[in-house]
């Protein structure tokens, strides 16, 4: 299972989340909840990284071998999730914990 990794940057109030396989991809929110929400949804296989799917991403900048990007808004989803990488902890919005009714 790959690792995803969520960074609190207190210089620039943001959240980054990166991949241990790629860490040279760093995708920026500003929003925990929205931040917890895509790794989840990484973790799962609902949405692909930005070097599988560039298109669903905005490119911000190339800092030191790092590329930053935001999210756009009007992204296709894939509804099919890996149930094997579901650590079943009740986390909002996850289809596990739809599926318990919690």
């Amino acid at each position: 299972m790959n690792t995803i990794n969520m960074n609190f940057i207190t210089d620039e109030k943001e959240y980054w989340i990166t991949s241990i396989s790629n860490e040279n991809h760093i995708v920026i929110f500003k929003d925990k909840e929205q931040a917890h929400s895509y790794k989840l949804s990484l973790l799962l296989g609902t949405i692909s990284p930005p070097w599988e799917a560039p298109l669903d991403y905005t490119f911000i900048r190339d800092h030191e071998g790092k590329s930053f990007y935001h999210v756009k808004e009007d992204r296709e989803e894939n509804n099919e999730w890996k149930e094997e990488a579901c650590c079943q902890s009740g986390c909002p919005g996850c289809p596990w914990t739809i599926s318990q009714g919690l």
